[in-house]
C-alpha cells in the first residue's frame, strides 16, 4: 500500500550508480525534446516548467503530486512529493510558497490581488517543482546543459527580475503589426501594459528599461494619438526618479519615428 513516509536508504530499490546513470540518460532522451520545448525564457536562460518536470518523473516511472496546503501568517505553503508508482513510495519532497510580499499574486505595485485559488495551485506547483528538482536536477543537465534547474515558477515570483520583462517581451510580440495595418484595442491595451511592466524594471536591469522604450516606440507607430499613449502613462514619468534622461530619450526616438528613421536605442 501506499506509504504516507519518505522512503529511507534501505526502502529504495538496491542499484548501482551505474544502473541510475543509465536510467537517467534513459530518461533524459526519452522526454528531452518535451522538456526543452516546455522550457520558458526569463532574462535570457531556459528554465525547466512544471510540465518538464512532471515528463521527467514519469520517465522514470515516480509520479508528483502536492499536498499539505496550508494558508500561513505570510503566505500559502504547499508540500510537493515524488512517489515510485510500483509501490507508492514517497522518495522526495519539497515546500512550495507564495509569499504575501510577492505583487504578482498578492497585488500592490498597481497589480490587483488574484483569486484564492490561483494563489493556493501556484505553491503546489512550485512543491512540485522543488520535489521534483531535488530528484531529477541531474537528468535536465543531461538533457540540455544551458537548461537552468531552479523551476520556472519559482523564477516566475520574481517579477521585478524576471516575470514582468517576459510580460514586455510577450507583448510587444502579440502587439507587432505590419505597418499600414490597424492594430485592435487588444493589442493596443497590451502594449499599455508593456509599458507599464518595463517601468517596473527598468530601474532593476538594463533590459527592462529597454523593453519600455521599445513599448513606447510600438505604441507610437501604430497608435493614432501619440499624445493619449504619453497620457496615460503620465503619472509612471512623473514618478521617474531619472525624469528628464527618460523624456529626453523618448523624444529622441518619437523624433526618430516621425522622421521616419529607423530606431535606435540611445
Amino acid at each position: 500500500m501506499p506509504s504516507d513516509e519518505i522512503a529511507s536508504p534501505a526502502m529504495v530499490r538496491a542499484e548501482s550508480g551505474a544502473d541510475a546513470f543509465r536510467m537517467a540518460a534513459s530518461a533524459a532522451e526519452l522526454c528531452g525534446e518535451l522538456v526543452k520545448a516546455t522550457a520558458q525564457t526569463i532574462q535570457g536562460r531556459k528554465y525547466v516548467s512544471i510540465d518538464g518536470w512532471q515528463a521527467i518523473a514519469v520517465a522514470h516511472g515516480y509520479v508528483a503530486s502536492a499536498a499539505d496546503v496550508s494558508c500561513e501568517a505570510d503566505g500559502v505553503r504547499a508540500i510537493g512529493e515524488v512517489r515510485r508508482r510500483a509501490d507508492g513510495v514517497v522518495v522526495a519532497r519539497g515546500e512550495g510558497f507564495v509569499g504575501k510580499d510577492e505583487p504578482r499574486w498578492f497585488g500592490g505595485e498597481g497589480l490587483p490581488k488574484r483569486p484564492d485559488f490561483a494563489i493556493r495551485a501556484m505553491a503546489q506547483t512550485r512543491a512540485i517543482a522543488r520535489a521534483c528538482r531535488a530528484t531529477f536536477a541531474h537528468v535536465v543537465v543531461m538533457i540540455d546543459a544551458d537548461l537552468q534547474t531552479t523551476p520556472a515558477e519559482e523564477m516566475r515570483g520574481l517579477p521585478e527580475l524576471g516575470g514582468a520583462s517576459d510580460w514586455v517581451e510577450e507583448a510587444r510580440k502579440d502587439g507587432l503589426i505590419k505597418d499600414g495595418e490597424t492594430r485592435s484595442q487588444y493589442q493596443v491595451d497590451k502594449l499599455r501594459k508593456a509599458v507599464d511592466a518595463g517601468w517596473r524594471v527598468r530601474n532593476t536591469t538594463p533590459k527592462g528599461r529597454k523593453d519600455q522604450l521599445f513599448a513606447y516606440l510600438d505604441m507610437a507607430r501604430h497608435t493614432d494619438d501619440v499624445s493619449a499613449v504619453c497620457e496615460a502613462n503620465a503619472e509612471l514619468i512623473a514618478q521617474a526618479t531619472y525624469k528628464a534622461e527618460f523624456e529626453s530619450a523618448v523624444e529622441r526616438l518619437l523624433r526618430r519615428f516621425e522622421q521616419r528613421a529607423a530606431p535606435v536605442l540611445p
